[in-house]
């Protein structure tokens, strides 16, 4: 019998097998259905806590935007806010939520807070000043302590001596005449890091800038001193072996030039007001008119001269303002008070409460503190130095000499009633007016 020859058995998967790879397997669509699921749960999860909170900050932005804080303190500001007595710093701050569920850690911003700095023990409504010494400009160290010390202590601005009497300036010019004659240094503060030191503890500068009584400029140019024999020999007010200086000339347009541009730069470096002081003539000898000629003898040329002086600093910087003692201006001893004839739109008046003992008039005025207490002097005093002003605003200067805490509270509350929002404090006792006395009687010159 002839059997038939197999061919080769072929073994194949069976097709139930094979439609588990088919995209209709129940498998495969429940597969995908699980995947979709899972990924729409974490976008749900993202979007609510990352994509909804950053639509809401950017809604609430465009609404109120975040405030950044200047990291140099603005003494324009801070001084309006001391006088309207609502000084306040704006902070931002971070915080740190940990979200347990997931462990992870996220970063938001708060809104901004705004805290109000300690109330000065002097009150609301008003800027009160005290009058710092060359010391507290002598390096950023000092500045700032001076200014952390004065704040504590209720002052809310303080005075510096940018220019001192003598010439010196307390700060790092680029006046081309101030360096060439040796007043100033370029190691010296700029203005804005003293401003910007004292603003860190919130006190605002005010500078205080000497005039005339400039020995340094008329030592090197002869074009602002007093000088006689064809400009050839310098004026001093004493002979030159008794330690004799040369003063600027206000009859020359170079000492007036100097003084203005000195006090140009100051505004410009965002320091204000200015307080001019030694606006005056040096003591003469009998003989110097005869070298000097007759107007330093001219009562209405010496008073146009020191007016000139003045206002050509105020043309320079608008916030300047006189200085003088109110005691002497109303016994006519301040040449330099003619408020008709002056640019500045306010004076500073030297006040010490002890000198007014016996009637006196200010504009024609009579006043009398005699046998008035305390309290009633002074307010007779603050109506008196606002006569005196006859309509310019007055920034009255306290001498703090004899004078306890409570007593300075009295002043500083009775002019602020009176009106007054910036009051400086002093404890220099001298008066602008005094003049160096010497027992000599003889000018010197170059042949001394």
């Amino acid at each position: 019998m002839n059997r038939r020859k197999k061919g080769r058995k072929i073994y194949t998967r069976r097709a139930r097998n094979h439609r588990i790879f088919s995209m209709y397997h129940p498998l495969r669509t429940a597969a995908g259905t699980v995947a979709m699921l899972l990924v729409l749960a974490v976008i749900g999860f993202v979007g609510y806590h990352v994509v909804g909170p950053v639509i809401t900050r950017m809604r609430a932005e465009e609404k109120n935007p975040t405030q950044t804080p200047d990291p140099f303190f603005s003494q324009t500001q801070e001084i309006s806010a001391a006088e309207n007595g609502t000084e306040t710093t704006t902070t931002v701050s971070l915080t740190t939520t940990t979200t347990t569920a997931t462990s992870a850690t996220t970063v938001s911003l708060t809104e901004p807070e705004t805290t109000a700095l300690p109330a000065s023990r002097f009150g609301e409504g008003v800027t009160v000043a005290y009058l710092a010494g060359a010391d507290a400009v002598a390096d950023l160290d000092a500045a700032e302590e001076t200014a952390e010390r004065l704040f504590a202590e209720g002052y809310r601005a303080m005075v510096l001596p940018l220019k001192e009497t003598g010439g010196k300036l307390n700060y790092a010019s680029g006046n081309e005449k101030a360096l060439g004659c040796g007043a100033s240094d370029p190691d010296y503060l700029t203005l804005r890091e003293i401003r910007n030191a004292a603003g860190r503890h919130h006190i605002t500068c005010i500078a205080m800038m000497s005039t005339l009584e400039d020995h340094i400029y008329p030592n090197t140019y002869m074009d602002g001193s007093y000088s006689f024999k064809e400009g050839k020999t310098r004026w001093l007010d004493n002979k030159a072996n008794k330690g004799g200086k040369p003063w600027l000339n206000p009859f020359t347009d170079a000492a007036r030039n100097y003084l203005s541009a000195i006090a140009g730069e100051i505004s410009e470096g965002g320091i204000a007001p200015i307080i001019c002081t030694d606006t005056r003539f040096p003591k003469f000898f009998d003989s110097d008119s005869e070298r000097l000629g007759k107007r330093i003898e001219d009562p209405e040329r010496r008073r146009e001269a020191l007016t000139d002086t003045l206002n050509d600093i105020t043309d320079a910087a608008p916030e300047a303002c006189g200085m003088f003692d109110l005691y002497a201006a109303v016994k006519g001893q301040e040449e330099a008070f003619v408020p008709d004839d002056l640019k500045m739109k306010a004076v500073c008046f030297r006040i010490d409460v002890r000198d007014f003992t016996e009637p006196f008039k200010a504009n024609g005025q009579r006043f009398d503190p005699t046998a008035l207490e305390f309290a009633d002097k002074v307010k007779l005093l603050a109506k008196a130095a606002d006569t005196a002003a006859d309509g310019k605003k007055v920034y009255p200067c306290i001498v703090r000499n004899g004078l306890s805490d409570a007593e300075l509270e009295t002043v500083v509350s009775l002019f602020r009633e009176s009106g007054h929002d910036l009051i400086l404090v002093t404890d220099e006792p001298d008066k602008n007016q005094s003049q160096s006395e010497t027992d000599e009687t003889a000018s010197a010159d170059d042949e001394n």
